[in-house]
């Protein structure tokens, strides 16, 4: 059986595209665990995946095309093609994933905290606790984090001033927490 992906890996779809791992997620209403994604240059907006479909072999019916084993393949550190070993053969190494997770020359440290905070936003039960989390990350948040947010809230923030999808993004999880409550009162 393969790993799953990790914070910080680096895969390559079956077009040669590769993105970096940016959490593993679970959808708020169906529970469905999902991979949430960007593109290894950071550039573009954040992705999500359900797990089950990242994982998926290759249906080399309908991509005859495609030489690759899986749907996305991890790319081991100094890899230039796609996946071939088996897991038995892949060293996954806390230096590893430490050099992986600061593969773009763009990323500084403040990024790296910030993706831990992400992930303790993702981890956060209940709209509650994610709007505790969001506002304390307020200061330190990105387009990328906030488009993560977004897709593992099943919700779409407008394009704009990061303080402007911020107070959108709050608002909607205010609304949340409104709605939520009152559900469960009746």
């Amino acid at each position: 059986m393969r790993e799953t992906p990790k914070r910080g890996e680096l895969y390559r779809d079956i077009d040669g595209v590769e993105y970096e791992i940016l959490a593993r997620a679970r959808h708020t209403e169906t529970y469905e665990e999902l991979v949430v994604y960007i593109p290894a240059g950071g550039e573009g907006k954040a992705l999500a995946c359900p797990l089950t479909d990242f994982m998926k072999k290759v249906d080399h019916n309908k991509h005859p095309e495609v030489k690759a084993k899986y749907r996305f393949e991890k790319i081991e550190s100094g890899s230039t093609e796609p996946e071939t070993a088996s897991i038995a053969q892949v060293s996954d190494t806390v230096g590893q994933k430490d050099s992986l997770s600061n593969v773009s020359s763009n990323n500084s440290q403040e990024d790296g905290e910030i993706s831990s905070e992400l992930l303790r936003f993702l981890d956060a039960d209940g709209p509650e606790e994610k709007l505790d989390v969001l506002e304390k990350i307020r200061t330190r948040l990105t387009n990328e984090t906030i488009d993560a947010i977004a897709v593992s809230l099943d919700t779409e923030i407008r394009q704009g001033d990061i303080a402007d999808r911020y107070a959108e993004l709050r608002e909607y999880l205010l609304m949340t927490v409104r709605f939520e409550g009152s559900r469960l009162r009746n």
